[in-house]
């Protein structure tokens, strides 16, 4: 018995024309599509394919890339420029060069709490609170002639509190988004202070991130609410102390000019008053007003 049949020669002829006729065409058309792919990306397909097999050191996939720039607006709210005002105290130590990319298009109102000397103009009584002070100083002192956006940031460009870059949270910034909402914060993520971490009536918060001075936080919020609020003036928030109140963490958000007046300068003056007077540390005191700001501009317990 015969393992491999004979094939018979004409048969051979055949099955070579078949292979001719379907091979050549076929490897023709790669070898076509592959410049075609070179001439109009410049790159090869196969680190296209197979990148963690390329060469890093030629491969522009091997690095992240910096992403594109956004489109211009053709909202009219976005063309005109500066856009308004951004608020940030500073160390001596600090290096703000990367806050400049933004000097063409925000005013910078930079505070340099350690040395006002170096920053002519941006004086503050006392440094306490951390940003704090700094924030509300601006407020009394430019009330009457508030832009209608104002940006309020610490003076680093990254953080683990946010996601991305400070130049990159501001250029990503929607102004008619802000203009709708009032008050918006540059941090997404609830952790970790939603949706319930103060709760200054009933003190039963669940906390499930470090909690860092939230109990001192806490009852402090319930004890200076009426000296903040209840004072019965014109634009003056009213009511109770809320019994949950939480927003996003640290104390960096955009604000239009109508949510910070929706108060008269008087309730800022009075903030900014005990804070200049409070005997808690700097920790404690600028955590109650991180706790409050989103209340302050919005009359929103919970954010």
């Amino acid at each position: 018995m015969a393992f491999f049949p004979t094939i018979h020669p004409n048969h051979s002829a055949s099955l070579w024309r078949g292979i001719k006729v379907t091979i050549f065409p076929t490897f023709l058309c790669i070898i076509l599509l592959q410049g075609y792919y070179l001439y109009t990306t410049g790159k090869p397909t196969f680190s296209r394919i197979f990148p963690t097999l390329s060469n890093p050191a030629n491969s522009t996939e091997a690095t992240p890339q910096t992403p594109p720039p956004l489109p211009p607006s053709t909202d009219p709210i976005q063309l005109a420029s500066p856009y308004g005002a951004i608020v940030t105290p500073i160390r001596s130590s600090e290096n703000l060069t990367w806050l400049h990319a933004l000097a063409n298009t925000w005013t910078l109102n930079i505070y340099n709490v350690d040395n006002p000397s170096q920053t002519p103009g941006y004086a503050i009584p006392t440094s306490k609170g951390h940003e704090a002070m700094v924030y509300l100083t601006y407020l009394v002192t430019n009330y009457d002639s508030l832009p209608p956006y104002m940006i309020f940031i610490h003076g680093h460009a990254n953080s683990w509190h946010q996601l991305h870059p400070t130049v990159t949270l501001i250029r990503s910034l929607r102004l008619p988004a802000l203009q709708a909402a009032g008050y918006v914060p540059l941090r997404c993520d609830w952790y970790p202070s939603c949706p319930a971490e103060i709760r200054p009536v009933a003190h039963d918060a669940v906390v499930w991130g470090p909690g860092v001075h939230r109990a001192e936080v806490e009852w402090e919020i319930g004890r200076v609410w009426g000296a903040f609020f209840n004072r019965g003036g014109e634009g003056d928030a009213q009511g109770a102390v809320p019994e949950t109140i939480a927003s996003q963490c640290c104390a960096q958000f955009a604000v239009t000019r109508e949510a910070v007046q929706r108060h008269g300068v008087e309730v800022y003056v009075r903030m900014r008053n005990w804070l200049m007077r409070t005997t808690l540390g700097d920790d404690v005191s600028g955590r109650v007003f991180e706790k409050l700001w989103a209340y302050i501009f919005t009359g929103e317990a919970v954010q």
